[in-house]
């Protein structure tokens, strides 16, 4: 099954929710179920993977510039931490949903990730800056190309879905999203968000219960 796009539901500039203004998930849950976390070895981003606790997140990478809450349905929400070049999507347990945004994040689950920093490469050694025939060289040709909502290609992965937004032909993201992570909100698309709004100081974004 082809990713579906959700709209991001969170306020502030940083609604462009990894730069895209959406989330993706390759499949809706139904009502009541939790993400899908295989026994597989996930790729790592400063020392985060998919699957991994939002308490250890939070751990090992110490308190986000900020921190965005996302939508609400089917009892399910979901925390979006920001640090420099780098966002981390946590799914909270519905147990969870009236603590305050980073006491909900640490008791979810890191179903996202997104890098724009230059000095990252996937295990495969595609990096920021890397060319489309790179890529297809080394991944072969895309599931899925998606241009109305900017240049996107999205590889299926072993348990998660790897999706690199390019821009003049070029990586200028690499993402990282669990399968079946979160319920569809809707099918209807929004402007593509460029890259740029990753890159807005932390003054911009919405800081949310970090006092």
């Amino acid at each position: 099954m082809h990713p579906q796009l959700i709209p991001s539901v969170s306020k502030g500039l940083c609604v462009a929710l990894f730069a895209s203004g959406i989330l993706f998930a390759p499949s809706a849950l139904a009502c009541g179920e939790t993400p899908s976390v295989q026994a597989t070895a996930y790729p790592t981003i400063d020392q985060i993977h998919l699957g991994m606790s939002g308490a250890e997140a939070l751990q090992r990478l110490g308190t986000p510039e900020s921190v965005e809450r996302g939508g609400n349905r089917c009892g399910f929400s979901f925390v979006i931490l920001f640090y420099p070049q780098f966002l981390v999507a946590i799914q909270v347990p519905r147990e969870a949903i009236g603590l305050d945004a980073i006491d909900s994040a640490a008791q979810g689950v890191v179903i996202d990730l997104l890098i724009s920093r230059p000095d990252f490469s996937t295990e495969e050694g595609v990096s920021i800056g890397a060319g489309r025939s790179e890529v297809i060289d080394i991944y072969g040709n895309p599931q899925e190309a998606q241009q109305t909502q900017g240049d996107v290609l999205f590889f299926p992965r072993s348990g998660y879905w790897l999706i690199l937004h390019f821009r003049d032909d070029r990586v200028a993201e690499i993402r990282y999203l669990l399968n079946s992570s979160i319920p569809v909100l809707n099918r209807s698309l929004r402007p593509f968000l460029p890259i740029a709004l990753l890159l807005l100081p932390p003054s911009t974004h919405t800081n949310s219960n970090l006092d």
